[in-house]
This record gives C-alpha cells, structure tokens and sequence, in this order.
C-alpha cells in the first residue's frame, strides 16, 4: 500500500451564505425577543420562549459554522490508514480502512422554487 494522500478542501464559498442567513435570523429572535419584553401577559411569555430558543439554537450553529470557516484542515483526507473526515457539521474524525464498506460519489440535482440545486457528494459506507 502506498503513502500517497489525497486531500480535499472544504468549500468556505458554501458555507458564508447560510452563516449571513442564521446570522440575520440571530438578530430578528433577539429583536422580537427585546420587543415583546413583558412577562406579565401570556402571549408575551410564548414568543419569549420561542425566541430564547431560536437564539441558543442559531446561536449554537453559527458557532459552529465559526469554527468552520477558521478551521485550516482539509475538508476530507485519503490515505493509507483511511480517511479522515473534517467538512461537515459533526467532524467525525478518522475512519480506518476496516470500518469501511464502500465508498460511492453521489450528487444531488433538483429544481425548487429558489433555483436548480445541484451539488457532488462522496459517500462513504460504513459496516
């Protein structure tokens, strides 16, 4: 077996846009949340809740997707001991050769009322 690499950079161009997106949600929750800012009525209290939530949760994936944009890694690593996975949300590390069934590449390919999507994707099938 040979120690070649392969290496796969993690489009930072695909992330920035759903980043301004959560972004803009952030700041509509804590708006709404400062505008209905009366615990004394009952309807208030619901969409306190509702935007307390949004923002922990926005806020969670916007850190994550922080720690994306800063991270120097490759996306995805293939080499001799198996590959190492870095470009998605979770960061699943280092799978080894063993653990691996298969690997397909696949693609997405769909319109919508927003626009074609079409994108790539490597598949790797675990046992």
């Amino acid at each position: 077996m040979s120690n070649r690499k392969i290496e796969y950079y993690l489009n930072k161009g695909k992330i920035i846009p759903w980043f301004l997106l959560l972004i803009s949600f952030e700041a509509a929750a804590i708006w709404l949340l400062l505008m209905y800012f009366d615990f004394e009525s009952y309807p208030n209290i619901l969409y306190q809740v509702i935007c307390i939530i949004a923002i922990i949760s926005f806020g969670f994936i916007i850190t994550r997707l922080t720690v994306m944009l800063i991270n120097k890694k490759h996306g995805i690593v293939m080499d001799h001991t198996g590959i190492t996975v870095n470009s998605n949300f979770i960061h699943i590390g280092h799978i080894s050769w063993k653990e691996i069934e298969g690997i397909k590449n696949d693609n997405v390919d769909f319109n919508s009322r927003g626009g074609r999507i079409k994108d790539n994707y490597i598949k790797i099938i675990v046992k």
